[in-house]
Parts: C-alpha cells; structure tokens; sequence
C-alpha cells in the first residue's frame, strides 16, 4: 500500500528542517509533503528539497497568522489527499498532529517534542521561548492603552481585516504581536546546544526563520489549542522527547503523554538521551527517523 507523509515544522523554523527525515521516509516507500506555513514559502509541489527559506525579515502574512488559521491550512491540504497520511510534527508542528489527529484528520500521528495543548502546563521553557516578545510587547503598550478606544470594537481592524473579541486584550492584535526573529545567541542556547558548534552556523543560515508573535501567545496561554484527551476514536500517537531539550520540556511532553492516556486509543513515549529540540537533524537523527518509520508501520500494520 503507498502511503503518504505530512511533515510540520515548528515556529522559527522552515520545511527544510525536514529533509533528513524526508529521505528516510522516502527509502521506506512514503511519498513525503512538508508544506510551509502561510507566510512563508512553500516547498515544491514536487515534493522535492524545500528551497532555501531565506529571509530574516518577517514574511507577508506572517504577523497575522494564528493558530486558528494555522490548523485550518494543514487540515484543508490532508483533506485533499486520497487517503488519511501519517502526521509528524515539531515543537509547534507537534501540537499540531495531536489537534490534527482529535480532529479525525491522520492515520497515525508522531510529536517530537510537542508544544503542549490547552490542559497542559508549558512549563518554565515556555516563557523562554517567548523572551525575543517581551521587548516587542512593552513597547507598544503605552500607545495601545492611548488608543484603547479604537481598539475594543469587536469589527474587523481596517489596517489588518483580523477581527478580535472585546473581551480580548488589544496585546494579542496581530499589529501588537509582530513577527519575531530568533537570534543566533538563542538558537544556539535554546534550541541547537548539543549541535557541534562548526555546524550551527549553517544550521542557523539554512532553516531559520521569523516566527508570528500572536501564535506564540496563543500557545503559551492554550488559546486555539485545546484537544479531547478522552477521545476513544483518534488515531494512534507517540510522543518523542529529547532529554537535553530547552525549548519543549521533556517533562512537559511527559505530561502531555499522560493526558493523552485517558484515552483507550493507542499512546506510546520514547525519550532520546542527551538531545536537544533539534533532535530530527542534530547527529542522531537517523535513530529517531527510523523509530519513527518502525512504529508508524506497525501502527498501519507493517505495510
């Protein structure tokens, strides 16, 4: 039987984080798709190696992109495929696959070091990860409490189109929220430390990119990101956690494992000693890819 792959990547970084596990799978009989989030480029239609996704400066769209809009581009796209693909996701891509799979979209799913859904704790790496926001945020505070009559109306904003609740804070406007660049000094302490150091730079240069200040909120506060963990009907996922992670918690993905065993659907776990969150190309990765490989197969029953 063919099968076919989603890749999602995670916030601040491109699809062509990808291109490790691309292959693997490929080797294995899969057709793979790792399709951009709105807002930044696309990968080829082909299939093929995402271009380089280069710019540091935050892509059209990118400012208005929350994770509403995000969910709804992913399940629209596996919607148009013959048959339901498997879904492996990280860090933002993770949390993804598991609303994905609540939502009945995905044969199987895989989260490597998942952003945690609404009901779980993110833990203190999360506010670490919305750090570059902060400077952003007090910023524009002032102005936006001078302006706060003009923007408690629940109709759209005519700079942006984005509607937003009176009951929402004026902070979580897309313009409030801007595209937010990772710094290298981040990357490096964050999210790639046991990379060897003569190949952070080119990691850096290669993958990463601006991510959308509003969906960074909406993640760290659950908004948009709540899933049924009783859901008897979903299809199968595993957890995958890197012991040296910063940016996603092994124990943070630990607790979202947890939530997801009130449900009689299959849930499994498996943690990488000594990884970081850029487990799925730091050296190693081929050991993760194949376990991944395995268990998707064996959830599809070896085929």
């Amino acid at each position: 039987m063919h099968r076919t792959v989603v890749f999602i990547h995670d916030a601040w970084l491109s699809p062509g984080v990808w291109r490790h596990f691309a292959d693997r799978f490929a080797a294995c009989g899969y057709t793979w798709m790792a399709p951009a989030w709105p807002g930044i480029e696309t990968s080829a239609p082909e299939h093929k190696h995402p271009d380089h996704i280069a710019t540091r400066q935050p892509p059209a769209g990118l400012v208005e992109l929350g994770m509403d809009g995000l969910l709804a581009h992913y399940a629209f796209l596996i919607r148009t495929l013959v048959e339901p693909p498997v879904l492996v996701g990280h860090g933002v891509g993770g949390l993804l696959v598991q609303l994905l799979i609540d939502r009945g979209l995905g044969a199987v799913g895989i989260a490597i070091a998942p952003t945690p859904p609404s009901g779980v704790l993110p833990g203190w790496s999360a506010l670490r990860r919305i750090a570059p926001l902060w400077s952003s945020w007090s910023s524009r505070l002032c102005m936006r409490v001078m302006h706060r009559t003009m923007k408690t109306s629940p109709a759209a904003s005519a700079s942006t189109g984005v509607a937003r609740h009176p009951a929402v804070p004026a902070s979580f406007s897309p313009s409030f929220c801007p595209a937010i660049p990772l710094t290298r000094a981040r990357f490096d302490h964050d999210v790639a430390q046991t990379l060897p150091l003569e190949q952070r730079q080119q990691a850096f240069d290669d993958w990463v990119v601006p991510a959308s200040g509003r969906l960074l909120w909406q993640t760290l506060l659950g908004i948009g990101c709540k899933v049924d963990f009783g859901n008897d009907c979903r299809a199968p996922l595993l957890f995958i956690a890197g012991e040296q992670d910063r940016s996603v918690q092994a124990s943070t993905v630990a607790a979202s494992f947890r939530q997801h065993r009130r449900s009689v659907a299959v849930s499994a776990m498996r943690l990488y000693a000594g990884r970081s969150h850029l487990l799925i190309t730091e050296p190693g990765w081929e050991e993760i890819a194949d376990a991944c490989i395995d268990w998707a197969n064996q959830q599809l029953g070896g085929f």
